[in-house]
């Protein structure tokens, strides 16, 4: 049992450390081991074997024209960054009388935003998830995106308990509108 609860405990630590090192490159955008490790207070070989397991993972991709060019003794630093194309989210919003739509990719960085003005109170919730599809597939098109790795949407109102189905919104005449379809 000593040992499962020391593997478990490991485990979150490294998970952990890979969270600290993947938010240290979401800040700064690129950086080097040797600036992840003072950054992040790790030491130098566990930077080194999450920076590894996350390259070979496609998580991170080596940016060869990284800082000075000036001439330094060791090793030349290779810069890493996050992969933009490991990962797209589209986030929808819904608020009185419009419709926004973006899709990120995995820096963050928002590669499309369309958004829709209509009223909302007019609106069936068959017609609201009509909206909805129409512009997460257009925004998807136009940032060359054939699959999202999730969708995440606000609105004003009740959700269900497991967050699916949109119960009730003030916004919007549609009851019981499942969301997550």
């Amino acid at each position: 049992e000593a040992i499962l609860q020391f593997k478990a405990g490991s485990d979150l630590v490294r998970r952990q450390n890979r969270s600290v090192v993947i938010a240290a490159l979401r800040r700064a955008a690129t950086m080097s081991r040797t600036d992840l490790t003072a950054a992040t207070g790790l030491s130098p070989s566990t930077v080194s074997a999450i920076a590894s397991d996350l390259m070979n993972e496609h998580v991170l991709i080596e940016q060869r024209d990284f800082g000075p060019t000036g001439i330094r003794r060791g090793r030349p630093q290779i810069a890493m960054a996050l992969n933009p194309r490991k990962a797209h989210v589209v986030s929808v919003e819904l608020t009185h009388n419009q419709l926004s739509v973006g899709v990120s990719d995995y820096t963050g960085k928002a590669i499309n935003e369309l958004d829709d003005r209509f009223s909302t109170a007019a609106c069936s919730g068959e017609e609201l998830l009509q909206r909805c599809s129409r512009l997460i597939r257009m925004a998807l098109s136009n940032a060359q995106v054939a699959k999202p790795d999730s969708i995440v949407v606000a609105v004003q109102g009740r959700a269900d308990a497991e967050g699916r189905d949109l119960l009730w919104s003030p916004i919007a005449a549609g009851r019981n509108v499942h969301l997550s379809d």
